[in-house]
């Protein structure tokens, strides 16, 4: 591998909350982009797909800006490692997720629970609207055989 900015591959820094910016050369870039795509299903129905104006895939990292979404940082990691390159932490990268190692880890959980919780209110809350309906359309027809046979 071929290191940039003396003995490392990837320089790591804090953008702001969301994003980290990714220095490094274009063939790793373009490795760390392929690493991070993926293909949306069904795209290929879209219309934005069909007429070709997306390739139906969603890239998480920016070969032109170099940034990528700060809670990808251990995936980073993970394509660094399997693929032998050094990594260099800037701007407290690190201090953050070391200061409170458990802040990510709980905070998907957490909202893995709260998505699961709005799943289920909004399927029990949709069934018991469509059982309410069908009742109030079996009362409909109820009401109209009564009539129909007085």
């Amino acid at each position: 591998m071929e290191e940039i900015h003396g003995r490392f591959d990837l320089i790591i820094s804090k953008k702001n909350e969301v994003y980290l910016n990714v220095e490094t050369d274009k063939g790793i870039a373009r490795e760390l982009s392929d690493f991070f795509t993926f293909e949306v299903p069904g795209a290929k129905f879209m219309p934005q797909y069909r007429s070709r104006m997306w390739d139906g895939k969603i890239r998480l990292f920016s070969m032109q800006t170099g940034e990528i979404y700060f809670g990808l940082l251990s995936y980073i990691e993970e394509f660094a490692k399997r693929n032998e390159i050094e990594i260099e932490y800037k701007e407290g990268v690190k201090m953050e997720i070391q200061s409170n190692p458990m802040l990510y880890e709980n905070l998907f959980k957490e909202l893995d629970q709260e998505l699961e919780e709005l799943i289920y209110r909004f399927v029990t809350t949709s069934l018991m609207q469509y059982f309410m309906r069908l009742e109030m359309i079996g009362v409909f027809f109820l009401v109209l055989l009564l009539r129909a046979n007085h």
